[in-house]
């Protein structure tokens, strides 16, 4: 099971269900092969993403399980905590 992801910043050159779609059939081999699409629970997920002219592409494992391996969200952290504004309480002594 696999799922697709993609992302482009500061493109518009590239068409994303085209990418999506040739991505799924290279890796399904047309339906020669049994992998299948999952969106929710994939085993693995093919990272596609364009910044201007460059294209990167990973192949990763457990991507919605890590949150999309974002490591704020991974760690739990959100707001002042996560832009490093933590707030120190003075010990009554």
């Amino acid at each position: 099971q696999f799922a697709v992801v993609y992302k482009a910043r500061n493109n518009q050159d590239v068409n994303r269900e085209e990418i999506i779609k040739t991505l799924a059939s290279l890796v399904t081999m047309n339906g020669d092969y049994p992998h299948r699409v999952d969106l929710l629970n994939p085993d693995l997920t093919i990272v596609v993403e364009i910044v201007k002219g460059n294209f990167c592409v990973s192949v990763v494992k457990d991507f919605n399980k890590l949150k999309r391996y974002n490591i704020q969200s991974i760690v739990g952290l959100s707001g002042d905590k996560a832009e490093g504004n933590t707030e120190v309480k003075e010990s009554e002594n």
